[in-house]
């Protein structure tokens, strides 16, 4: 609180008290009767301190006036508090127990008799009625007989908000006091008259309609009836009293009073409701404080992702992950199974107060899920439960909330048990939050567990302050969030070359030296690839040129798909055992897709299932590259933004020959190596993985995909094969008859290929060296701009090695997982589509 600030609130409580005039000691309180007083009616307002007191009213008769009280009653009082203690004749004594200082009402009625002389009996029989008036001042929501009997002690709190609809709220309940026999017009014209102050400068009062109320303003209540009023603080205040006069007095010039207390201070919860920080630290932003509770998929809160991946490759899935063991887990050398997830990082929620009451705690309402509760697990039962989060939420409740980070060792137990978790709709203090003092800001961090099911923003993480033990906890603050599953996963055969006696692969390395080699080495390789047959003990220079191919899995409020693709293949007579089967015994083959067709979704499954996701403990499943130990197939996991995932998606299913906008720019698939075809719109697996990849914004810059790095840039010539007719990679006739057995082997297609295309390709000026890109010749250059398997593989190992996994003694770098928060701009794939034919 600035010093300004503070001297105003000092100079304003000082007014406070002075105009209270409360008693600060318990006094009886005399009321004259006075037989010549019109009507007999006597007021006496009492001023009843803070906290419970008694009081005692005294009715005497007036002096000398020769009048005795006759009798008396109490006809009207508060809750039974009055009672009659003692009757003589020159005294009536009422008590006032356990009272509070709204609750001093109540009328007594009675007769004042003169005795005559001598015994006579009594003359001159007068009434009179003593009133003692009352105004009653509550909070919204604390009216009850046992809130009035908290009130002096209790606190309301008073929220900071621009929201109308969660200022706190108070209520002028109506004056108790006798209008009839009011001494004059102008005493009645003050009987329902009050006036309000408050002590700080730094709260403001409104009516309903807005209009604002000022210090020290006169209300009159409009026929008695309770009038409510908004109490809104602009500054942290630690405590505060908001007092009501009536402005009838009594003949010694007090008035009745009431007052409630309250208390402020600034709490939020703030979040990265805009999406721009991803796990980073949320720093104040008036669009995000602004759009924090707004729902829908144009304000969704803060996007989090399911917490199923295994971002530090020890296998166990990052929801298991640091905070319990898991039997069977070996885990890697950096960490210690089940100890910390090394590498990851939850999305942070700041929890900001200033001018916390001292007593003052925390409670978080919001959908969880307790880790105690989640039992023991071995490796198997882990992962198996990880298997369960493609298709659905194998775990109750949406998040987690921990004060450590996901790369911290965590206690599963609640915080208030010195743990690290934080327990939905408990009462936690500030500084088992970390919090020290009444002011200032600790960082939690909320893990994914479950996805949002049915809108987007609709789920909620509430912060509420309970300011002493007994009271209800009020609402403060609330942010919106919305957890997601979207994964792309790049898949990539590698390209090997297959010794049948041994068993052992190794990686194939086509020759891209210039544009010649390079034709040269693809057209050589698919002859040598094709060459087994009986009499064959062994191919060693062989290659299986690779295979691309991805999945998309995405469930979000509304969306829920999930599918694999790709473009070519391994299909063939000889694959009827399966894709597993033929790799082993080197009999792959390329197989033709129909333009605009995808691969066969479950024999895709199958491929990533048998020589990925399977344990393959025969070295023949492996290939061996300047030592490393590598499965023959790598992967790489994107965790996406949903925009990003939909624009994946959408290339896959909006793409035509015609270049759909939103789609592929191309019509079929065939070798990477961009050839001349019937209609000069082809390109391989790995284009149109790699392509879709770039399309979405993951891979911004083309060279990062691109052969050596740096051939983005590049023109290759285009080998026009005038005498051989084909579609995708070989023979339209011949490739036919060679897959239903009645034709010549492939590799006769392949060497009239190489043949022809070195013929043209030593007459060509751009053939022997690569050059900077000329302006286009139609029908004899276009742009290198594929995607070559065995160069996407080496991008994955190269991403994959912050996140290596050591399984059976092995060291390999087949899988990764890359977490993009961030929405990246997509790629219009313009030089596609716009290059010449």
């Amino acid at each position: 609180m600035t010093l300004r600030r503070k001297r105003a609130t000092l100079f304003t409580m000082m007014l406070f008290a002075m105009l209270c005039g409360r008693a600060q000691y318990y006094a009886p309180y005399v009321v004259t009767l006075d037989p010549g007083q019109k009507n007999g009616h006597h007021r006496n307002a009492i001023p009843i301190p803070n906290g419970p007191s008694s009081a005692a009213l005294f009715l005497r008769p007036k002096r000398d006036s020769g009048h005795v009280i006759g009798d008396s009653r109490l006809t009207a009082g508060d809750r039974a508090l009055w009672f009659c203690f003692s009757q003589e004749d020159y005294e009536h004594e009422y008590r006032l127990t356990n009272a509070f200082s709204s609750e001093e009402y109540a009328e007594i009625k009675g007769h004042l008799r003169k005795p005559q002389t001598g015994g006579g009996g009594t003359t001159d029989n007068h009434k009179f009625v003593v009133t003692v008036p009352a105004v009653d001042i509550d909070w919204a929501g604390h009216t009850s007989d046992a809130d009035e009997k908290l009130e002096d002690s209790y606190h309301h709190f008073c929220p900071i908000t621009d929201d109308w609809n969660r200022k706190a709220r108070f209520i002028i309940q109506k004056v108790r006091d006798d209008e009839e026999y009011a001494e004059s017009t102008a005493d009645r014209d003050k009987l329902y008259k009050v006036k309000l102050i408050w002590s700080t400068t730094d709260l403001q009062v409104f009516r309903e309609d807005g209009a604002s109320v000022a210090w020290g303003s006169i209300l009159e209540l409009e026929n008695n009836k309770p009038l409510t009023l908004v109490a809104s603080p602009v500054a942290p205040i630690e405590a505060f009293e908001i007092m009501l006069q009536h402005q009838r007095e009594d003949k010694d010039g007090r008035r009745a009073f009431d007052q409630i207390k309250g208390t402020t201070f600034d709490a939020k919860l703030r979040i990265d409701s805009l999406n721009e920080h991803g796990t980073g630290y949320p720093y104040p932003d008036a669009t995000a404080e602004a759009v924090k509770k707004l729902t829908g998929e144009q304000y969704p809160g803060k996007i989090i992702f399911m917490n199923d991946m295994d971002v530090d490759g020890d296998e166990i899935p990052d929801f298991l992950d640091g905070f319990m063991a898991i039997d069977g887990a070996m885990g890697n050398p950096a960490e210690n199974a089940a100890e910390k997830i090394t590498g990851g990082a939850f999305v942070k929620l700041v929890v900001w107060v200033s001018e916390m009451p001292a007593n003052a705690s925390l409670v978080f309402d919001y959908n969880a899920n307790d880790p105690a509760t989640v039992g023991a697990h071995t490796l198997e039962q882990a992962k198996a439960k990880a298997a369960l989060c493609a298709t659905g939420n194998p775990l109750n409740g949406s998040i987690r909330i921990w004060t450590k980070d996901a790369n911290v060792p965590r206690n599963k137990l609640p915080v208030t048990g010195g743990g690290d978790f934080v327990t939905p709709n408990m009462p936690i203090p500030l500084n088992a939050l970390g919090l020290q003092g009444n002011t200032g800001e600790v960082v939690l961090y909320v893990e994914g567990i479950s996805t949002t099911p049915v809108d987007w923003g609709t789920d909620r993480i509430k912060l509420l302050v309970q300011t002493e033990g007994g009271a209800q906890p009020v609402l403060v603050d609330e942010v919106g969030y919305t957890v997601v599953r979207c994964v792309y996963k790049v898949c990539v055969y590698r390209p090997y070359t297959y010794d049948r006696n041994t068993g052992s692969r190794s990686i194939y390395r086509p020759n891209y030296d210039s544009p010649a080699k390079m034709l040269n080495s693809y057209a050589t390789a698919q002859v040598l690839f094709d060459r087994y047959d009986g009499s064959d003990v062994r191919h060693n220079t062989a290659a299986f040129m690779g295979h691309a191919f991805a999945k998309v899995e995405i469930r979000t409020p509304g969306m829920n798909t999930s599918c694999w693709t790709g473009h070519t293949g391994l299909e063939g007579k000889k694959m009827t055992q399966g894709s597993l089967a033929a790799l082993k015994g080197g009999t792959a083959l390329w197989y033709r897709a129909d333009d605009g067709e995808e691969d066969e979704q479950a024999k895709t499954e199958r491929r990533y299932a048998n020589l990925y996701a399977a344990k393959t403990a025969n070295i023949a499943y492996w290939g061996m590259d300047k030592g490393i130990q590598r499965k023959l197939v790598a992967v790489r996991e994107f965790r996406v933004m949903p925009k990003t995932a939909k624009t994946i998606d959408e290339f896959r299913t909006q793409g035509n020959p015609q270049g759909d906008p939103m789609g592929y720019p191309f019509g079929g698939y065939g070798l990477d190596v961009t050839m001349r075809t019937a209609n000069d719109s082809r390109s391989g697996c790995g284009s149109y993985v790699g392509l879709m990849t770039q399309r979405s914004g993951l891979v911004t810059n083309t060279r990062d995909w691109t052969l050596g790095g740096n051939l983005g840039e590049k023109y290759m010539p285009v080998i026009p094969l005038r005498d051989v007719t084909y579609t995708h990679i070989g023979l339209g006739a011949d490739y036919t008859l060679y897959l239903t057995g009645l034709g010549r082997p492939l590799r006769s297609a392949f060497r009239s290929i190489a043949t022809q295309a070195a013929k043209s390709i030593a007459n060509h000026q751009l053939s022997q060296v690569w050059q900077p890109a000329p302006a286009p010749v139609p029908n004899e250059v276009r742009p290198l701009n594929f995607f070559d398997p065995s160069q996407m593989a080496d991008w994955i190992d190269t991403q994959n090695q912050s996140t290596p996994c050591k399984l059976d003694g092995l060291d390999y770098k087949d899988r990764g997982t890359e977490i993009r928060y961030d929405v990246p701009q997509t790629d219009d794939l313009g030089q596609w589509r716009n290059r010449p034919l």
